[in-house]
């Protein structure tokens, strides 16, 4: 392929069961300021309306292209949809989401005619009640400094606020969403990064972003909201299907094995509990005190107490900096568990989560 032909930049959306959402998501990518991409729409097996939406506007907009598959996952999609770009750099799009209508040009202007790997944009989160704009770093930057990139890779395991400093960089939220970056194709296909379909949507952006940042050499950040987030009760994350520890624990080992194959470090283990400490904080909504689990309250609080008794979860909680976590809630409740202190976590969370069971 002529290099004149490779457009600046691939978007990468798998689709499923996202058709309400769909139209707003494609329009947004329509309107973009930057006309130079492809959009590779991945109809992962999605049985409404959405393989059906994505032929429509690749119909009347060459520079859409749809893959029909069987349902695979999101990972697997995602993956397909890599396989198929030919951007200079990528952008992977949930399709339940939509960019702001200079998202692809802000994001650009950051990588310098190509000459950084990775640049990380603002997002908006957004219900139909609320809209919230979040900073995720205190200042614009850009580096090649091996401790900003490892700093960025930190703040991956956050979920929410954070507060990780390198030298006058402050990391503010949480970055472990792929949506979070633009990113230079060939850093993906040099290094052979995919997302891992046996995490089964799990922390799959997390562990591909870890990845994806080990292997860059430079990082921008553009101080502008480039994404909308979309809350969507029922998401992946927020549906109800009994206990998620196993799962967590898959995740667990692919951290670890990234952890050990690129020698990462004290830093990166207490990461890791800190990531703990946020699926207990998740399991607490998503499980224990979810209104589907058909347990007594005296069951589920004998099964977290075990739980957190745990060898997988006892030391971590220990070896959590509870300087990382940037919000004063979550640090009394990590102190309510350094202290054993199994019940008054427990009313707290039920008291926050309103259950009244």
């Amino acid at each position: 392929m002529d290099m004149s032909d490779i457009p600046k930049i691939s978007i990468v959306a798998p689709m499923y069961n996202v058709a309400p959402y769909l139209r707003e998501c494609l329009d947004s990518v329509c309107e973009q300021t930057l006309v130079d991409f492809e959009a590779i729409l991945v109809d992962d097996g999605s049985p409404d309306e959405s393989g059906a939406i994505a032929d429509e506007y690749a119909a009347k907009d060459g520079r859409f292209k749809v893959i029909h598959k069987r349902n695979g996952g999101v990972s697997a999609a995602r993956n397909d949809g890599l396989a198929a770009a030919t951007g200079e750099y990528v952008f992977l799009l949930d399709s339940d989401d939509y960019l702001a209508v200079d998202a692809l040009e802000k994001l650009y202007d950051k990588t310098g005619n190509g000459r950084v790997d990775v640049v990380l944009g603002d997002y908006v989160a957004f219900s139909h009640t609320s809209q919230t704009v979040y900073k995720v770093v205190n200042k614009p930057f850009e580096s090649t400094d091996r401790r900003m990139l490892d700093s960025v890779q930190l703040a991956v395991f956050n979920m929410g606020p954070a507060d990780i400093v390198c030298g006058e960089i402050h990391i503010l939220r949480g970055v472990g969403a792929a949506w979070h970056y633009l990113i230079k194709r060939s850093v993906i296909t040099d290094n052979s990064i995919s997302f891992d379909p046996s995490l089964k949507g799990l922390f799959d952006d997390g562990c591909f972003t870890l990845h994806v940042l080990e292997a860059a050499k430079s990082i921008a950040y553009a101080q502008i909201p480039t994404y909308y987030y979309r809350h969507v009760a029922g998401s992946i994350t927020r549906r109800f299907g009994g206990a998620p520890f196993g799962k967590y624990e898959e995740v667990y080992g692919a951290i670890e094995s990234f952890i050990d194959e690129f020698g990462k470090g004290e830093e990166f283990s207490r990461a890791l509990c800190l990531r703990k400490f946020i699926y207990l904080n998740k399991s607490m909504e998503t499980y224990f005190f979810n209104p589907q689990n058909p347990a007594s309250e005296d069951e589920r609080y004998r099964e977290f107490v075990e739980l957190v008794k745990s060898p997988v979860y006892a030391k971590a909680f220990l070896q959590v900096d509870p300087s990382s976590l940037g919000c004063k809630k979550s640090f009394l409740l990590l102190l309510a568990l350094k202290l054993k202190a199994y019940r008054l976590y427990w009313l707290a969370k039920k008291r926050v989560l309103g259950w009244s069971r």
